[in-house]
Order: structure tokens, then C-alpha cells, then sequence
């Protein structure tokens, strides 16, 4: 392998990884906003609706995410997990249906979720287009 070869190889490489790189940070945005709303959600519920009812805490608003998946009681790791799974498959449009949104609130995310991903997603294959060429 010749010294120009060798350049173009490291350069293929380098811009590959910098490319998947981009796809797993745009995932994880996804999943850390995924969870604030699944939060903003749960607090507003709980805020305004328990206020001052003498009831307790059950385990999460059950139209929400994260306990209608049952993950409340999960590590905290382990639902950063979860959820950047679904951000995954929801932004390469894959979609394997396990995980869904259940708010109208997650719907509206969602959908903008999914609209972001076919952006990410194009420009990545343009990219990848260019470098192959």
C-alpha cells in the first residue's frame, strides 16, 4: 500500500467513525429531551392534579412512558438505555414497535422526532455518498 493509499484510507476511516458518531449523538439528545418531557409530563400531572389531594406517589402518571413500560422502578442507567434504544430505532425509522409513545404530548415529540431523523439520516447518506465518491 502505497503512502497516498494509506492517506486515503485513514481519511475513509476517520470520516466513517466521525459519521457514526453523529448518529449516536443525535440518539442520545433525543433520549435525554425523550426523558424531560416523559418528567414535564409526570411533574405537571402530579403538580396539578395531587396538589393537595392526601394521595401518595404511585409509581408514575400511567399515561406516560416510562412507568407504562414499567421502568419507574428501573436504574436510572438502565432507563437512559431503554430510551436511547427507542430514540435509535425511531430516528433510523426502524421503529420495532416495543417502545411507543402514549401522550398526546409524546405524539407531538415524536413526530417531530421522526421528521429530525429523516434530516440526520439524509444528510449522513449524502456524506457518505460524497466520501465514497
Amino acid at each position: 500500500m502505497t503512502k497516498n493509499e494509506s492517506i486515503l484510507f485513514a481519511s475513509f476511516a476517520v470520516k466513517l467513525a466521525e459519521l457514526v458518531c453523529l448518529i449516536f449523538a443525535v440518539s442520545y439528545v433525543f433520549c435525554i429531551l425523550w426523558i424531560i418531557i416523559c418528567q414535564t409530563v409526570e411533574d405537571f400531572y402530579y403538580g396539578t392534579l395531587y396538589e393537595n389531594d392526601a394521595q401518595e406517589y404511585s409509581g408514575g402518571y400511567p399515561n406516560n412512558f416510562i412507568p407504562f413500560f414499567n421502568m419507574h422502578n428501573d436504574e436510572e442507567g438502565l432507563i437512559i438505555l431503554k430510551c436511547f434504544y427507542y430514540a435509535f430505532t425511531s430516528l433510523t425509522t426502524v421503529g420495532l414497535g416495543d417502545f411507543r409513545p402514549i401522550s398526546t404530548v409524546e405524539y407531538g415529540f415524536c413526530g417531530f422526532m421522526l421528521f429530525s431523523g429523516v434530516l440526520v439520516f439524509s444528510y449522513i447518506m449524502g456524506e457518505y455518498i460524497n466520501l465514497l465518491e
